[in-house]
């Protein structure tokens, strides 16, 4: 059986709100052009525990209003079609999960399940699914897999924070 799992924030979603909050967050703007690697943290020169804690303050409201990448769910919704099971995994946490799928559900994206891993590593879930295909934003989750698990295909997103050599498939999106 072939089983795909789709991320959602930065890879289904674009990145306007998320410079939104860090500029609110921070008293200066945010451009996504500073959001050069996937852990922000590293390029805004902010806290990991501290941003932890900005993100659950503004979670909910993140889950609904998100904006989406048009570009990139046409594409993956084409990759769909070609498996017999798809799975939205993302971080997300569970308590997010009917703003979620009413996101999800707004914006067409076809699924059969959506697994919120509450910040846990997507690793577990990906092998007690038995997923052989991932559509990430993740470069450093590529990179893992396919180091770890030669046998999952590897489809990324295109952000300015990875490139082609983190997966197997690269997929433009709108907000490359």
């Amino acid at each position: 059986m072939k089983i795909l799992a789709i991320d959602v924030d930065g890879t289904l979603t674009g990145n306007e709100l998320e410079c939104e909050i860090y500029s609110e967050w921070l008293g200066r703007e945010v451009s996504s052009k500073e959001l050069t690697d996937y852990d922000v943290t590293k390029v805004l020169g902010i806290n990991k525990e501290l941003e932890k804690l900005k993100w659950l303050e503004n979670a909910a409201k993140f889950y609904r209003d998100v904006e989406v990448d048009e570009v990139a769910v046409n594409k993956i919704m084409k990759l769909v079609s070609c498996f017999d099971h798809v799975i939205i995994l993302t971080k997300r946490y569970s308590w997010g999960s009917i703003q979620t799928e009413e996101w999800l559900n707004k914006h067409n994206v076809k699924y059969d399940r959506l697994v919120c891993t509450n910040e846990y590593d997507k690793l577990h879930f990906i092998d007690a699914y038995g997923v052989t295909a991932v559509v990430e934003d993740n470069p450093y989750f590529t990179r893992e897999l396919r180091e770890k698990r030669k046998n999952i295909k590897t489809y990324l997103v295109a952000r300015p924070y990875n490139s082609p050599d983190d997966c197997d498939v690269y997929i433009e999106g709108s907000f490359s």
